[in-house]
């Protein structure tokens, strides 16, 4: 599908859609406190394939074993380590990007834990055996998920566990978001200076008809273009452990008179929110350098690349830089055609940067903001924007 932008948004309400993020963690310990039948559901308004993606796989682990993951890393790197827990033998299908992204070190302390698993870039992955408590050790620079995994899995073992986090750990505040579902499920983890206690033969208790709370990721977009319409966002806490609700305050420093002509940001802790500060810095007036990005290489697609292209492709100026990229804020978009290369975000960047181009934005592959955003459009036409939208291939 073909999205054009006859005219960017001006403004007006709407309402956060509900967190992704903590969506996959309230799922799995929902499903974890009905094991001993009690009654568990979560209240979430609005859905996306990445959240489906968990329901569907959390019945299947349950039943089948065939544990179809679609294209959500999160859905896969979760319920891995809980297959091995709880005993189950399944065969796990990643599918498009998914199988390229990196598993391997959560891979090697599965195996060295007492589970089998079927060579690493094999389809399906099976996995069988029964993971054992213990010491295990990953790297905290790679990927957050691996850490919220085993946190999540752990409490679940015959035995104590201790996590040793090697390195600093980046993308700290999704962590604590697993830490804070832990403690309303009622499971104990105690922090070490390098890493976590995990008592094992815990129970999850998860209060019943938990609501999830709204997505700072996703309204990261609307925050961006607030310099340039009256956008506001409803239903979001300010005292969320979301760590990408920090856009609110560096789009406010962003477009704060300085005598710099350049601002730096290290995105470490906060890699989702590139594309929407990449929004933010087009039009800025200075030059925007995002630090210690290189994560974002093992995304949907390579987005360090992928928001290059997009804002060169537009007429802008964008350059990679030793650890992430940098955007020219002083130059002004002309408009054009984008591939959003199958990304959900690069596909919202592209149209919120419509409120700095000239000409209209065409987006090749517009679906893919289903993964996490299916209201995306009609959002962005609620807030007063117009979009044609064209089956592609069509005549």
């Amino acid at each position: 599908m073909k999205a054009t932008i006859k005219k960017p948004i001006t403004g007006g309400t709407i309402k956060a859609i509900p967190s992704k993020s903590m969506a996959h963690r309230l799922l799995i310990a929902s499903a974890l406190t009905r094991l001993d039948g009690t009654p568990c559901d979560i209240k979430i308004e609005k859905t996306s394939e990445d959240i489906q993606a968990t329901v569907l796989c959390l019945e299947s682990l349950f039943t089948d074993g065939e544990i179809y993951c679609r294209e959500s890393g999160s859905t896969f790197r979760f319920l891995l380590p809980l297959a091995g827990v709880l005993g189950k033998e399944c065969d796990f299908y990643p599918e498009k990007s998914l199988v390229q992204r990196p598993i391997w070190p959560l891979y090697d302390e599965l195996v060295s834990h007492g589970c089998k698993l079927s060579n690493i870039g094999n389809i399906p992955i099976h996995i069988e055996g029964k993971l054992e408590g213990g010491e295990y050790q990953i790297p905290g620079s790679i990927s957050s998920q691996y850490i919220t995994a085993l946190l999540m899995a752990l409490p679940l073992a015959e035995e104590n566990s201790i996590l040793r986090i090697i390195g600093r750990l980046e993308s700290a505040p999704y962590v604590d978001m697993t830490l804070e579902v832990l403690s309303k499920s009622g499971i104990l983890i105690r922090k070490m200076e390098d890493g976590y206690e995990i008592p094992g033969r815990q129970q999850y208790f998860l209060d019943d008809d938990t609501k999830v709370e709204g997505d700072w990721s996703a309204a990261a977009f609307w925050f961006a273009l607030s310099p340039y319409a009256n956008v506001k966002v409803e239903g979001l806490d300010r005292s969320s452990t979301q760590g990408d609700k920090a856009i609110e305050k560096l789009v406010k420093e962003m477009h704060m008179f300085s005598e710099s002509s350049i601002m730096s940001i290290d995105v470490s802790d906060i890699p989702d929110l590139v594309p929407a500060l990449a929004v933010a810095s087009v039009g800025s007036g200075k030059v925007v350098e995002i630090l210690n990005a290189q994560r974002l290489r093992l995304k949907e697609s390579d987005r360090i690349e992928s928001v290059i292209d997009v804002i060169n492709s537009l007429g802008g100026k964008a350059w990679e830089t030793e650890t992430g990229l940098a955007i020219d804020g002083r130059v002004r978009l002309k408009g054009g055609e984008v591939d959003p290369k199958g990304d959900h975000r690069i596909a919202m960047m592209a149209a919120c940067l419509s409120t700095q181009a000239e000409e209209e934005i065409t987006i090749l592959n517009a679906q893919v903001v289903n993964k996490s955003y299916p209201s995306f459009f009609e959002d962005f036409l609620a807030l007063g924007g117009e979009v044609t939208f064209e089956v592609e291939g069509e005549i």
